[in-house]
């Protein structure tokens, strides 16, 4: 069955790790329903609006990190330098 040009069956064949056969049977059942097409069509634009909010709050820490580890190597080559 292909939902959206995806191959849903070919695509659990090569990647059964985390869904069974009744999982993907019930997500085939469902993405056929009109709530599943919906869903299908409206998740880049969730996907985009999640990744919007988070993106704030990814950059902080990214920013903190960056400083931890500038501050790490600063105090590393100083040690270096007095050996």
């Amino acid at each position: 069955m292909r939902v959206n040009g995806i191959n849903i069956r070919g695509v659990s064949r090569r990647d059964n790790t985390h869904f069974t056969k009744g999982d993907v049977d019930a997500l085939i059942a469902f993405y056929s329903t009109p709530t599943g097409q919906k869903m299908i069509k409206e998740m880049p634009e969730i996907a985009a609006d999640a990744m919007q909010s988070i993106m704030p709050i990814m950059r902080k820490s990214i920013d903190k990190m960056t400083q931890q580890l500038q501050e790490k190597i600063t105090a590393m080559l100083k040690d270096s330098d007095g050996k």
